[in-house]
């Protein structure tokens, strides 16, 4: 273990100086029409060039970091916005699966080992929870295919159905509170889980705001948040009867807390940008950003102009046509 954090220690060291991320920035009323007619225009080749406007800067290099306390301002702004509301509650629920898993597996499975050799049950135990991390490994390849395929509703649909499932396996696992193969699939369910769970929060803080390093820290700080309270709850959990309250309670609180993020206003998939025909534009100019509402209003201005342009052209036609004919 020393080797390993003297070797990652040495490499994090070697680590390039990161490039901060571009931030949305107001748009000059003045300019808008021809940003937005710039946006449109944009081939995939011309996105990688530096942005002259001044909405947002892929590079990162144009623009100065804020200091901390408005950072922070900015922080604490974003985590009581209506969309983030929507998310703290299955950011929140990481930090409780958290918890669960490293504070009250492990006694629920050493209770139900028979004997009074301490050293043998803490072994069994964590042999069990070996099934955990393999199911950590499994569960983020899993919700990564469902989010490509599917998108990110019926990735939430899919973690509410595992919460489901871990939980009722918990509990079987409970009640019969005997040693056997059903704890090795409980850890698996669990960490699998788990791993679903904050791969699609992590997934969803990261592309469905403007900018990923705030969404990140409000994952952080609910997490910690969500561990610590249920870390110390479960010092006063022991027995089966109080196991099983807990997990039942536990199940319940996650199933509700993910449920609410069905309620979130997600960004369309590629496909669905390919037929509003924004695709090769830049992620952030997707439905319900203040770019992509900018782009829609444009639109519909565009739209209008070309039908006043058409009735101004028949009514120019059929002039010329009466001129004719009068004459």
């Amino acid at each position: 273990m020393a080797g390993i954090s003297s070797s990652s220690i040495i490499i994090f060291a070697t680590l390039g100086k990161p490039k901060l991320q571009a931030r949305i920035r107001a748009v000059d009323p003045n300019e808008a029409n021809s940003q937005v007619n710039s946006l449109l225009v944009r081939s995939g080749d011309q996105q990688n060039q530096p942005n002259t406007g001044n909405t947002f800067v892929d590079d990162g290099d144009n623009y100065d970091s804020l200091p901390f306390w408005e950072e922070v301002r900015a922080i604490i702004k974003l985590m009581f916005s209506k969309r983030m509301m929507i998310l703290l509650p299955q950011v929140f629920w990481t930090g409780i699966s958290l918890a669960v898993y490293t504070g009250l597996l492990v006694p629920i499975i050493t209770d139900t080992i028979p004997g009074n050799d301490d050293q043998d049950k803490f072994m069994k135990s964590m042999f069990a929870m070996v099934s955990l991390g393999v199911g950590e490994m499994v569960g983020g390849l899993f919700i990564g295919q469902i989010i490509d395929r599917y998108g990110n509703r019926w990735a939430t649909v899919a973690n509410i159905v595992m919460i489901i499932i871990q939980s009722a396996i918990a509990i079987i696992y409970i009640v019969i509170y005997e040693y056997s193969w059903l704890a090795f699939l409980m850890t698996f369910v669990w960490g699998f889980a788990d791993s679903a769970n904050c791969t699609h929060t992590s997934e969803m803080l990261g592309f469905e705001f403007d900018n990923n390093s705030q969404p990140y820290s409000i994952d952080n700080l609910g997490q910690a948040i969500g561990a610590f309270v249920f870390e110390i709850i479960e010092a006063w959990i022991y027995g089966k009867n109080t196991y099983l309250i807990f997990n039942i309670v536990v199940g319940g609180l996650g199933v509700l807390f993910n449920i609410t993020t069905l309620f979130f206003t997600f960004k369309p998939m590629p496909r669905e940008l390919e037929k509003r025909a924004l695709r090769g534009t830049d992620i952030r100019l997707r439905k319900g950003s203040y770019i992509g509402s900018m782009l829609d209003s444009q639109k519909k201005s565009l739209n209008v102009e070309k039908t006043q342009s058409v009735s101004e052209s028949q009514a120019e036609v059929v002039s010329r046509k009466k001129s004719k004919i009068s004459s």
